[in-house]
């Protein structure tokens, strides 16, 4: 085949072949261009909508450093923006709905776990127009848990607390995070609910009881009462200036266990003192549940029982009673 001269028929056919290979290439390409393009418009989206995020997130911040006043912890500016909305689950009032709790689970838990309790009080009569509002804890890096996350309030280094150290060695910046968040459910039932602040109780079991007591004592709200299980009281070394007027004399339930391994019974011993004698509340009466009532329970571990629970039922008839009975 070699010298062979090529005809004027082959020519054009060899033309026509060298044509069809080109188109077939630009339909390749202009192809990888469609599908580049969508891409590009993919990406664009994508980047908006991280740049919307980053926005809000920015103007959340400005909006929420305004938390850490003059009753602050000094030298403590923890970053809002990572504060976020709460979900949360709500068992609902039989009656006219005139008062609301909300409660706190503790360190790995979430507002499930506390459901059946909200049932079962809620259909107490002298309860049943409570609305209880179960929030769920933000998954996050906890040092107790080698660092693994969990459903946690705030970071917890180890069950050793000091409660005479200036700080306790406590996750400070993670608690006024976590308090903020709950001060925006407490501001939703008075603005949305209509429900006042004097009408409205936060609690919460072991982590959550720290973060209640917090929340409660720091308000410039008057709320209705503070409920704390096996729990402690955090940043006590600073709480004489954190507290504010508002607090003062507020009711609040002290629960805890003889027993407890994990919150052990003498930080809610020490953090009951505490209260009484640095922060200057009074002891409860049966005739006046303004100030501390303190239950101990003899053999409890970290958990709650039917005696405990019964006792909270009459402290919250008391502190939130019925729309007749509070107005009477």
């Amino acid at each position: 085949m070699l010298g062979r001269r090529t005809t004027g028929n082959e020519l054009v056919h060899h033309l026509n072949r060298i044509l069809l290979t080109l188109d077939a290439i630009l339909g390749i390409f202009s192809r990888t261009w469609y599908w580049i393009a969508i891409i590009g418009i993919l990406v664009a989206i994508i980047s908006s909508r991280d740049l919307l995020s980053a926005i809000n997130q920015y103007l959340d911040r400005s909006a929420s450093n305004q938390f850490i006043n003059d009753r602050g912890v000094q030298g403590i500016k923890p970053d809002m923006a990572a504060t976020h909305a709460l979900d949360f689950l709500v068992s609902n009032p039989v009656a006219k709905h005139t008062a609301s709790v909300i409660f706190l689970h503790g360190l790995g838990d979430s507002g499930l776990g506390w459901a059946p309790v909200a049932k079962m009080l809620g259909r107490h009569p002298s309860l049943s127009h409570i609305k209880w509002i179960l929030p769920h804890a933000p998954e996050s890096p906890v040092t107790l848990n080698m660092g693994m996350a969990m459903p946690s309030w705030f970071d917890i280094a180890d069950l050793d607390l000091d409660l005479n150290a200036p700080d306790g060695g406590e996750d400070a910046t993670g608690m006024l995070k976590s308090s903020m968040s709950v001060n925006r459910l407490i501001t939703a039932e008075i603005d949305e609910a209509g429900i006042p602040a004097n009408r409205i109780v936060v609690g919460g079991f072991s982590q959550g009881a720290a973060l209640s007591l917090l929340t409660g004592l720091t308000s410039e709200r008057r709320l209705g009462g503070i409920i704390g299980l096996s729990g402690w009281l955090p940043l006590s070394g600073k709480m004489k200036s954190m507290m504010t007027d508002s607090a003062r004399n507020l009711p609040i339930f002290l629960g805890h266990g003889t027993s407890d391994p994990v919150v052990r019974y003498q930080y809610g011993q020490q953090s009951f003192n505490h209260l009484k004698n640095a922060l200057k509340f009074p002891e409860a009466t049966e005739e006046n549940v303004q100030g501390i009532t303190w239950k101990e329970y003899a053999g409890m571990g970290h958990s709650s029982c039917e005696e405990e629970l019964d006792d909270l039922e009459v402290w919250l008839g008391k502190v939130l009673p019925a729309e007749s009975q509070s107005t009477s």
